[in-house]
């Protein structure tokens, strides 16, 4: 049987069968590693979560060893999380851990702006004896909460 060339009626050839065969098992194999690479990313996460709602809930009964611990298994899963970051800030504070954790409060600043946050910063770098800074983060606090109530307090302690 004689067909016209370019007609769509005829039959593909052997070759351009497997071709179309093999370039769609391509497509669902790269969609299937698309799908495992964001759920893979999407349990990190969700371990990281359990990881922050555990060491919120030690840091509120008093653990801060124990939030530490937590704190740093989330970071471990997801290390750029800043709430991670300042909840780590908060229990190596706790523990009179003052340079490590300026370092977290500095890293949790990053992805997040909180007046509390600020508020940390400055009261390490003021026990820290880094005077300058302490006060600019004492401002900045009160700019981003102009509520908080201590802050004008340590602003005027460390004017005089």
């Amino acid at each position: 049987q004689m067909l016209k060339a370019g007609d769509p009626n005829e039959p593909a050839t052997k070759a351009e069968r497997e071709s179309s065969v093999a370039l769609r098992s391509l497509v669902s194999a790269t969609v299937l590693v698309a799908a495992v690479f964001l759920a893979w990313g999407m349990v990190h996460r969700a371990r990281a979560e359990h990881s922050l709602a555990l060491g919120l809930d030690e840091e509120r009964r008093g653990g801060s060893p124990r939030a530490e611990q937590y704190f740093r298994a989330g970071l471990a899963r997801v290390p750029d999380d800043g709430r991670l970051h300042y909840g780590l800030a908060r229990s190596l504070y706790a523990q009179e851990q003052y340079p490590a954790a300026l370092a977290e409060a500095l890293k949790a600043e990053r992805t997040i702006a909180d007046a509390h946050l600020e508020v940390l910063k400055a009261r390490l770098q003021d026990q820290m004896a880094y005077r300058s800074p302490a006060l600019e983060a004492y401002r900045h606090a009160l700019r981003l909460d102009p509520t908080l109530k201590s802050v004008p307090a340590d602003i005027e302690r460390l004017t005089r």
